[in-house]
């Protein structure tokens, strides 16, 4: 790479139980006790997706789920397409041991998993009977006719109300719902087969109602999601030591700008901090899942560093001039990802 500026940032990537993050760190020699195992990592295959429309704040809300409940359910919020790098957040629920958790992670490649926080799972929201009572009255919501409407009352006589709609399709969607309610905040309700929540709200009078949840919108029905989990990831997020989830994520050989950035562009403060979070990302998705598609992971250092730059202007998180260099700077290690220049010491 040629280098047009004396400056360089050494770094390494450092790693908690819960988060890993950058640090300015002369680079050190690793010996890596756990090595790279590509049995670890699973692809689960989504047929069908639940997507809502939250109107409030322009996201859109998404439930992934096989009907054969073969795959986790997993939740996602985001703002500019599902599988955006950037935006694309996941949740969903694994257990561990006797103990089921949380576990919150990135999607990056469009459907590859990066974990990193994890806490116990919430039960307070769980089912608990006579809470919903249901309407005798069917309702129409947008283009569903025949809804159930159930609804929670208030000493104040406001309510809580959901409606679910008939699919008559005999799938059972209660996971799925009860991982759309929970994200907002809301009891499960225990479903016969076939229905499903279509949206839900708060309730004072006609005149006055708060969405809770954006309505259910058409989705494709040739959808079809891949979803790409490290095991051994998950494994060390619970039982691991620091020094252990290190090892795991500085596993040798990689890209050389895992250990050291050498500028060619003269950057600002701000611009030098988006690289070294861009590389930072690919570090991370290397180690995972990079490493065993050279070929595909340099396609998506290219993607990924388009979209962030288109992004980065398109929202005035950086002025045109400053996401153009932020590029430039990203193409001078492109020849870093191929395998003759990964760093192996």
């Amino acid at each position: 790479m040629k280098i047009k500026a004396l400056a360089c940032t050494f770094f390494v990537i450092l790693i908690s139980n819960l988060t890993y993050s950058l640090s300015s760190f002369l680079p050190i020699k690793v010996v890596s006790k756990i090595t790279a195992d590509s049995s670890m990592v699973v692809r689960y295959h989504f047929k069908e997706r639940l997507t809502y429309h939250i109107y409030s704040n322009g996201d859109t809300s998404i439930i992934l789920y096989n009907p054969d409940g073969s795959a986790p359910v997993m939740t996602s919020q985001y703002r500019e397409g599902f599988g955006k790098d950037y935006l694309s957040f996941l949740s969903m629920e694994y257990k561990h041991g006797k103990t089921m958790f949380e576990v919150e992670g990135r999607m990056m490649n469009g459907g590859y998993l990066s974990f990193n926080s994890y806490k116990e799972k919430d039960t307070s929201l769980d089912n608990q009977p006579d809470y919903y009572k249901v309407s005798e009255t069917l309702w129409e919501v947008g283009v569903y006719n025949d809804c159930k409407m159930y609804y929670h009352e208030e000493e104040n006589n406001t309510q809580t109300r959901v409606f679910v709609y008939n699919r008559e399709d005999g799938v059972d969607y209660n996971p799925a719902c009860k991982a759309l309610l929970k994200t907002h905040g809301l009891r499960a309700l225990p479903l016969e087969p076939g229905w499903l929540v279509v949206t839900a709200d708060f309730f004072i009078d006609q005149d006055t109602q708060y969405e809770l949840i954006g309505q259910l919108i058409n989705d494709t029905t040739d959808f079809k999601q891949t979803i790409v989990i490290n095991k051994r990831e998950l494994e060390l997020l619970f039982d691991s030591s620091p020094e252990e989830y290190r090892e795991f994520i500085g596993t040798t050989p990689h890209p050389n700008y895992c250990e050291v950035i050498g500028w060619s562009q003269i950057l600002d403060e701000k611009t030098s901090d988006y690289v070294v979070e861009f590389l930072g990302d690919m570090c991370t998705y290397f180690n995972l899942y990079g490493r065993y598609g050279l070929k595909e992971f340099q396609a998506y250092f290219l993607r990924a560093a388009l979209y962030r730059k288109e992004h980065y202007i398109k929202h005035q998180m950086l002025s045109r001039k400053q996401a153009d260099l932020f590029y430039k700077e990203l193409l001078e290690h492109e020849s870093s990802n191929l395998k003759e220049n990964l760093i192996d010491f």
